[in-house]
C-alpha cells in the first residue's frame, strides 16, 4: 500500500505545501517471511478512486524504473560517453599513465569527503518483529550523507529531496552495519 503525506504551512495567509513524502508500506508473515494475506482497499467514491488510481499508476511507474538500475540494465551509448570523457578528464594529458590523475576544474576528489561509520545495531531501534526499525536505519543513512555533503561543499549542505530508500532485507539486533 501506497501512502502519501503532504505538509502544507499557512505563510501570509497562504498556504504553501512544504513536503510531501511517500511510504511503501509492505505487510510480512513474521513466521514464513513472505508477503501477508490482506484484505483489500475498496474505494468509495470518485475522490478515493481518483486516489487509488494515482497509487496504481505510481505503482506501475515504480515497477518501470525498478527496470532501470545499473544492476539489471547497462549503461547507454550516451551515458558510457559521458562516464570516459569524465574519466579522461581526469588524466594528465602529458603523462601516458593512470597513476597521475588531474583534478578537474570545480571538483573535488571523492576520497576527500568519505566518510564512514559503524552502526551496532542494539535492542532499543528494534521494531515488532526484533528487527532493526527502519526509520533509525533511514536517519544513520542520511546523517552521514549529509556529513558527507557537508564537506564537499565546505559548508552547510541544503537538502533539496531525499530518493527512494528500499528496504531489501531485514537487520537483525547486533548486527555491525559498515556505512
Amino acid at each position: 500500500m501506497e501512502v502519501t503525506m503532504k505538509l502544507d504551512q499557512e505563510i501570509d495567509q497562504n498556504w504553501k505545501q512544504l513536503l510531501e513524502a511517500k511510504f511503501l508500506m509492505v505487510a510480512r508473515n513474521p513466521a514464513t517471511k513472505s508477503a501477508a494475506v490482506i484484505n483489500k482497499l475498496i474505494p468509495e467514491g470518485p475522490e478515493e478512486e481518483a486516489l487509488f488510481k494515482l497509487g496504481e499508476d505510481t505503482k506501475a511507474q515504480r515497477m518501470l524504473e525498478s527496470q532501470k538500475t545499473l544492476l539489471k540494465t547497462p549503461p547507454d551509448e550516451n551515458e558510457r560517453l559521458l562516464i570516459h570523457n569524465l574519466f579522461l578528464g581526469t588524466l594528465d594529458p602529458k603523462a601516458s599513465t593512470f597513476k597521475v590523475p588531474v583534478k578537474p576544474e570545480c571538483s573535488v576528489w571523492m576520497e576527500d569527503t568519505l566518510l564512514k561509520n559503524l552502526v551496532i545495531c542494539m535492542p532499543e531501534q528494534r521494531n515488532l518483529y526484533n528487527k532493526i526499525f527502519g526509520g533509525f536505519l533511514m536517519r544513520k543513512a542520511f546523517e552521514l550523507a549529509y556529513a558527507n555533503a557537508c564537506l564537499h561543499c565546505k559548508g552547510r549542505a541544503k537538502v533539496l529531496v531525499v530518493d527512494d530508500i528500499a528496504f531489501k532485507k531485514s537487520v537483525e539486533v547486533g548486527s555491525f552495519l559498515f556505512l
